[in-house]
């Protein structure tokens, strides 16, 4: 976000979506967005799709086809999120995707990408308990949403650890 805010760098969307796997180095960080996001947003919502639904369309984002159940989220100006759930059942477990408008590569680098969609799944689920109606496990739940300080400072920590594991892959 704060690359976002300083440098300014953006370009309209085509209307695709990307996976993370397409944009630039997201192969290399692929297995920590597996499990940082895709894998906690299928664990998260894959069975209560119903709660996953009331949420997304309180913040205003509109249904998808995708999948069993998707919405599309305006992250900011003009960068979309697309998060896609297959329901579990009996057989097989809950799955996710997370796709991209086209033009968040020119925004965004990958592994600021991987802790935006661990920010944005956490804030959904907070913000999903606190329209819960088990208002004292809201009141509490209000507290675990990311303020602004805390999200720049956990993309600070993303980078300097993507920046160490570089170091190794090199």
């Amino acid at each position: 976000i704060i690359r976002f805010m300083a440098e300014r760098h953006t370009a309209l969307s085509t209307g695709k979506f990307i996976t993370y796997h397409d944009v630039p180095w997201g192969e290399v960080y692929f297995r920590q967005f597996q499990g940082r996001c895709l894998m906690r947003f299928a664990f998260s919502y894959g069975n209560k799709l119903e709660q996953f639904q009331k949420v997304m369309e309180h913040l205003g984002a509109e249904k998808s086809t995708e999948g069993d159940c998707s919405y599309t989220l305006e992250f900011m100006d003009n960068l979309f999120v697309k998060f896609i759930l297959w329901e579990g059942d009996d057989e097989f477990p809950p799955s996710s995707q997370i796709l991209f408008s086209d033009n968040f590569p020119v925004s965004f680098q990958a592994e600021d990408m991987a802790v935006m969609g661990d920010v944005i799944i956490g804030s959904l689920k907070s913000f999903g308990n606190s329209v819960s109606n088990d208002k004292k496990e809201a009141l509490e739940n209000l507290e675990n949403i990311k303020s602004e300080e805390e999200i720049i400072r956990t993309l600070n920590i993303a980078r300097a650890r993507s920046e160490e594991e570089s170091k190794y892959l090199q």
